[in-house]
């Protein structure tokens, strides 16, 4: 009745399907224990009383309400619209036991609220397109000494230095572009595995202190590539296993990663930007290692696939954004042994992609859009495809179908086509 359908890159589960039947009664289970209690403008007579757990969607709190508090409630959900701030919850004491707080696009001004400075037990925090008065995540939230996650995916906002004082914290994930504090001999990330979406305004990345950082992704700062590679180096990045970079004209001390320490443990790489010029894509720059590749915007001029094909560990491949900007794709003969996974997408010069026989052997899933295809490739070869989506243009509805009519002894024994 639970069947897997997304994995990560290292085979953990991210997503499944759910029996209808499960649902109902999950829903049903849900409302019996009041799993999570609903406030809404259809909604106004609800009272969550004995709610462990509660969703405000536009739902203007005021000091009013107080009769509705709750001692047992410990995860709130705001969803806003922009139709209010958050100054009516500020007699509330029930929000003082809160460990869940999410607030989806709300006008903040966390200075001037109480009970935000009351949340001292609080362990996951997330603002999600917010609009913050102060421009910064304020000072008070040093004190939140249990929190253990941070996002905060607000365009064009700082976090306050003082947050890296928290030593609790273990996940952080900020809008692209925020700036890492300089490291000094008391600043040790001992518990942080997830560091999401941060710059460097200095060279001097290898004196931070990373023992248990897991993820990580790097956005480009101020034209200089010179403070990601000083990270880059750090020697206590050991448990590195996923990496996204962000950036224009990625520099060969980047994109060949085999003097890093991370490098024999490395499973997934994130690189968007032009590749460095006057050098040649090699498969020798990636660890053996690597399970998931996502390739943006590189502008190869060479057809990346039969280097890439040497990857023998590799089970999710994406291109986009104009990767190469060839006519031709070809994936190689004996190629890409465990990939489970292929993605191409907004490659408008690609017009005719090659699959060799002996390529791919293991593929699984394969999704091709905005690709100007002249025809639909030799999918026969790929005998344990199961999944083949593709978009409909540059064809027109009567040109689909007789392409599919011409090409059914390709498409035969695939269990899932579907166009866009």
């Amino acid at each position: 009745m639970i069947l897997v359908s997304r994995r990560s890159y290292d085979d953990s589960i991210m997503e499944c399907g759910v029996h209808d039947l499960l649902r109902e009664l999950a829903i049903v289970k849900a409302k019996d224990n009041k799993f999570l209690v609903v406030f809404s403008n259809n909604n106004v007579d609800s009272t969550f009383s004995d709610a462990r757990r509660v969703s405000l969607q536009s739902w203007k709190l005021n000091e009013n309400e107080s009769h509705r508090s709750s001692n047992k409630l410990r995860s709130l959900f705001i969803f806003g619209d922009y139709l209010y701030d958050l100054s009516g919850f500020s007699n509330h004491s029930c929000f003082r036991r809160l460990k869940v707080l999410q607030v989806y696009k709300c006008s903040l001004r966390l200075q001037e609220n109480k009970w935000f400075k009351e949340l001292i037990q609080l362990r996951y925090l997330e603002f999600y397109d917010c609009i913050f008065a102060d421009k910064e995540i304020p000072v008070e939230l040093c004190h939140k000494q249990n929190l253990e996650t941070l996002s905060c995916t607000i365009s064009f906002m700082k976090l306050a230095e003082s947050m890296w004082s928290i030593k609790t914290l273990r996940h952080v994930s900020s809008s692209l572009g925020q700036i890492l504090p300089p490291p000094s001999d008391d600043l040790t990330f001992a518990n942080l595995q997830t560091l999401g979406y941060v710059s460097l305004e200095h060279t001097q990345g290898e004196s931070y202190r990373f023992p248990s950082l897991c993820e990580l992704s790097l956005s480009k700062f101020d034209g200089s590539w010179d403070p990601i590679t000083s990270l880059l180096r750090n020697k206590t990045l050991l448990k590195l296993v996923f990496l996204q970079m962000t950036g224009d004209d990625l520099p060969l001390d980047v994109v060949d990663m085999r003097c890093f320490v991370f490098f024999e443990h490395l499973q997934c790489l994130v690189l968007f930007g032009t590749w460095c010029h006057d050098v040649s894509l090699s498969a020798h720059f990636f660890p053996s290692c690597l399970t998931k590749l996502v390739l943006l915007l590189c502008n190869f001029t060479e057809d990346p696939m039969p280097e890439l094909g040497k990857l023998q560990n590799l089970k999710i491949l994406s291109l986009g954004f104009e990767v190469y900007i060839g006519s031709q794709m070809t994936c190689p003969a004996g190629g890409f042994p465990q990939l489970r996974k292929l993605g191409i997408w907004d490659q408008q010069g690609v017009e005719d992609l090659s699959i060799v026989e002996g390529t791919m052997s293991m593929l699984k899933n394969l999704k091709i859009r905005n690709l100007k295809l002249r025809r639909i490739p030799d999918l026969q070869r790929l005998t344990k495809l199961e999944e083949f989506v593709w978009n409909k243009a540059p064809f027109s509805e009567d040109e689909i179908q007789m392409m599919r009519h011409e090409n059914q002894h390709k498409l035969e024994h695939i269990r899932s086509v579907i166009n866009l």
